[in-house]
């Protein structure tokens, strides 16, 4: 089969040279995605709850039954 396309209109000599540069964009995007942290998070503990309540526990009595006759 004849081609038609004349060699400056053919684009499969440029894939390779395409391919590579999305490669490179690829990998520059993960490498600043993996390497993007936050590090001047600073926590802002003057309006934190201080006083922290506890509950006291009730402490009921044991009860004892006791020994009568009835059930005898």
């Amino acid at each position: 089969m004849e081609i038609k396309k004349t060699p400056k209109a053919d684009l499969e000599n440029k894939k390779s040279t395409w391919l590579l540069v999305g490669y490179v964009i690829v990998l520059a995007f993960m490498f600043v995605a993996f390497e993007w942290t936050k590090r001047d998070v600073k926590i802002d503990t003057s309006q934190a709850v201080t006083d922290v309540v506890f509950e006291e526990e009730i402490e009921i009595p044991i009860t004892e039954q006791s020994r009568g006759s009835v059930y005898c």
